[in-house]
């Protein structure tokens, strides 16, 4: 062999290589600040919680945490859970021709920012989630808005007070 197709052969080696590190350090990353959210007590509850909590499509539901498993490990805690909803993203060659779909659930919290969480591109499987988590949730808290609207994402971007008020309103009077 000659050295520079030794040297492509290396290239095409390490290339992938370091592009597989740099994903799980940002996955690991997201995982880290997820965690960050939590007292030692709180993740101590949720990591004896989850072997018996019930699961579906990567999600569950414990006293103190969303917990999405799928393609990424990410944890939001129950109390700061705002929104919850299904996002559908189809891809379109020229605006027009639809080539991929991309499914997410997305946790709008209290903080004013929007998490993602991938899931399968099957149909109801969005809406199975959502109401999977709706379940879960209410057994904890009342204040938390299911479903998209375009009035709820109105008022989440430009009136976010309001939101928050209603749902703490909500909160104090089903407690």
């Amino acid at each position: 062999m000659k050295s520079t197709e030794k040297y492509k052969v290396m290239m095409l080696m390490i290339i992938p290589t370091i592009g597989a590190a740099i994903i799980c350090l940002v996955m690991r990353g997201i995982a880290v600040k997820s965690m960050k959210r939590f007292t030692q007590e709180e993740l101590t509850r949720i990591d004896q919680a989850i072997p018996m909590t019930q699961m579906q499509e990567g999600f569950c539901v414990t006293y103190d945490a969303v917990v999405c498993s799928k393609r990424k490990f990410f944890l939001y805690p129950v109390r700061d859970v705002l929104w919850v909803y299904g996002h559908v993203l189809t891809t379109r060659l020229y605006g027009v021709i639809p080539i991929g779909r991309d499914s997410f659930v997305i946790i709008a919290g209290k903080d004013h920012k929007r998490y993602t969480c991938r899931t399968k591109n099957k149909s109801n499987v969005i809406d199975n989630i959502v109401e999977f988590l709706k379940a879960g949730l209410s057994r904890y808290r009342k204040g938390i808005f299911y479903g998209y609207s375009t009035d709820l994402d109105a008022m989440f971007r430009k009136d976010f007070n309001r939101m928050l008020t209603m749902s703490q309103e909500y909160d104090m009077q089903n407690t």
